[in-house]
């Protein structure tokens, strides 16, 4: 792998990184799917019961990771799998991490249709986000990584500033009863947070890029506990200001940004909101691309990855348009096969390959290249 990249990060950059991976599309669509299933105990699952989940794919994540020296998974998995099943798998993490890719450039095309610009055809919305985030590609990890310690801070600072403004109207009387209908529904409603906290498994492509790869463990629980308590915040937020009514949203959040009104004078924030979204979401969109042009260049043993950025651009614009036939057939996916399929590749595989690993004790000492 640092054949194809000589770039290196450091952990303070690699744990914003791994923030950037998943925030920006959970923060729009978590609360409404959590509150759909778990009622008023949602909160839970965006604050606790997932970000526990986070911490287990992180752990296993990096024990194998650790394990090999800090190479990328690609490196090593022919040594566990042998060559032909290593090839293989580089051949799945081509598809799962180009078609995931897909699917956030198309919630970011569906929620500036349905939120902003109603009349404008979807196709150009996932076109330039994509060309955006190829520039961003071409330019190299460094980049991305610098690019995203500027931004991700705006985040910040735009979602603490929704929930200053809006604290005045929260009833936080919506959060209870607790374990309203049980533990099942708290369980139901953790299972699709679980999958896009689990999103973080992309450090497997990344650990190469470190300046000293042993730093990555605790960049990403840091990581991982800084997204349980954003997104936690963030359900506690839209479920205390429209209680269960906000599990008929699409998007909460934007809501709770049109809803905010001060003194008369500050209003129409959302759009302020936006912006820095949009820059979010074209960083999020650029790690995913990255990691996909990495590995579809090792499984091919390519000597850069440059030259696949056009085609796999092409095909995440051609997926991000058929996908789905609309907006709320997309939300239904990640209610229901979401959950399996995200599951299983970012915690089954590397739980395997790892278990596999220890059994025919391949990796450990004398492992790093």
């Amino acid at each position: 792998m640092n054949s194809l990249e000589k770039g290196k990060i450091s952990g303070s950059q690699f744990m914003w990184m791994m923030v950037t991976t998943v925030l920006p599309t959970a923060v729009l669509f978590i609360p409404a799917i959590t509150i759909k299933n778990a009622g008023t105990s949602a909160w839970l699952d965006g604050l606790i019961v997932s970000t526990i989940w986070g911490l287990l794919v992180v752990t296993v994540c990096c024990t194998l990771g650790e394990r090999f020296g800090g190479r990328s998974l690609l490196d090593y998995s022919g040594e566990i799998l042998g060559q032909p099943l290593g090839k293989m798998l580089g051949l799945f993490y081509i598809f799962i991490i180009t078609y995931t890719n897909a699917i956030i450039v198309r919630e970011f095309g569906e929620f500036l249709l349905s939120a902003f610009m109603p009349e404008t055809p979807i196709l150009v919305f996932n076109v330039v986000l994509l060309l955006l985030a190829a520039s961003s590609v071409r330019n190299g990890i460094e980049v991305i990584a610098r690019m995203n310690q500027f931004i991700v801070s705006l985040m910040f600072f735009a979602l603490i500033f929704i929930f200053c403004l809006i604290f005045g109207e929260a009833n936080f009387h919506h959060l209870l009863p607790l374990f309203e209908g049980g533990v099942k529904p708290i369980i139901h409603g953790a299972l699709t947070p679980m999958g896009w906290r689990g999103e973080v498994f992309l450090l497997l492509f990344m650990l190469p890029f470190l300046s000293n790869y042993r730093e990555a463990r605790p960049a990403a629980y840091k990581a991982v506990l800084l997204l349980g308590l954003v997104l936690g915040t963030d359900v506690i937020m839209v479920l205390a200001v429209f209680g269960k009514e906000a599990a008929n949203f699409v998007f909460p959040v934007h809501s709770l940004a049109a809803y905010i009104s001060v003194a008369g004078f500050l209003e129409r924030v959302e759009a302020f909101i936006l912006a820095l979204w949009v820059t979010g979401v074209t960083i999020k969109v650029a790690v995913w691309y990255y990691c996909a042009t990495l590995v579809t260049a090792q499984t091919f043993n390519l000597k850069d990855y440059k030259p696949v950025v056009l085609p796999l651009g092409i095909i995440q614009v051609v997926w991000s348009i058929t996908i789905y036939d609309n907006i709320r057939e997309m939300v239904d996916f990640f209610e229901k096969p979401w959950i399996t399929f995200s599951l299983f590749f970012e915690f089954v595989v590397p739980t395997t390959l790892l278990l596999i690993a220890v059994i025919r004790k391949k990796g450990g000492r004398g492992s790093e290249k």
